[in-house]
């Protein structure tokens, strides 16, 4: 083989392999949100979600009878599904990176750099990185202040849905479990807390019946907390919005 011929060649592969990492450089930019792309060339740290191209499919529960059965079923493929996280937290947990686990979504929350989050986009489990915009802290929380107790009587809107009707046939909301997701609650407000599941007329257990959604990694200016403060382990409102919207749904004069 000549040297023109070698160098011809040897250019070729080069050409060839530039190519090759161009469109692989593409590709996995395309996972990436832009804004945290355009945020990255500041290499600030970036708070973002990871979503896994793996997700659960629980079309199947419409054919399931029953609704704890459902659940059940609903519950069993999402955690199966989550199971794809499991070689990204490994490595984050060996870098020492914070994260958040999310199974319902099949996702994983944390902050990091623009390397950190072109590192994942090229993983084949990854299927696409947003910016995960900090919430900020809420305000101070206004005074309780009491008012008038309310006339024993229905509401227009409670006879417009006929409401009176349903109790009269005896359906009264029982074995029903209302959620919420609001500023938090107070559950020891005498309104609700005879109907929170956490208590059972002697002591309360806010495992599985509460979760603060309001992380730490994912405030603005963090570590300036709000009223109740962050992570919190037992119900807490930080404006009084929440107790109320909760008191219109099951609470009791």
């Amino acid at each position: 083989m000549n040297h023109f011929l070698k160098k011809l060649l040897s250019c070729t592969f080069l050409t060839v392999a530039l190519s090759v990492n161009f469109l692989s450089a593409q590709s996995f930019s395309a996972k990436i949100d832009p804004q945290l792309l355009q945020m990255g060339k500041t290499n600030q740290q970036m708070p973002f979600v990871v979503y896994l191209e793996n997700q659960a499919d629980v079309s199947g529960a419409s054919a399931i009878y029953g609704k704890q059965q459902k659940g059940i079923y609903v519950f069993e493929q999402l955690q199966k599904a989550a199971q794809a996280q499991k070689s990204i937290l490994a490595e984050l947990s060996a870098k020492n990176i914070p994260y958040t686990s999310f199974w319902i979504v099949n996702a994983i929350g944390l902050k990091g750099d623009l390397a950190l989050i072109q590192d994942l986009a090229q993983k084949a489990e990854v299927r696409f990185i947003g910016f995960n915009a900090p919430i900020k802290k809420a305000t101070a929380m206004m005074p309780f202040q009491a008012v008038n107790p309310i006339p024993d009587v229905n509401t227009w809107g409670i006879d417009k849905i006929k409401a009176p009707d349903a109790w009269a046939a005896g359906a009264r909301g029982q074995n029903v479990v209302v959620a919420g997701q609001d500023t938090g609650y107070r559950w020891e407000h005498e309104a609700i807390k005879g109907k929170y599941r956490g208590w059972n007329g002697a002591t309360a257990s806010h495992d599985y019946n509460w979760r603060d959604a309001i992380r730490e990694e994912f405030v603005e200016n963090s570590p300036a907390v709000n009223p109740c403060g962050l992570n919190v382990a037992a119900p807490c409102d930080d404006d009084g919005h929440g107790t109320h919207t909760m008191g219109t749904m099951v609470g009791q004069t």
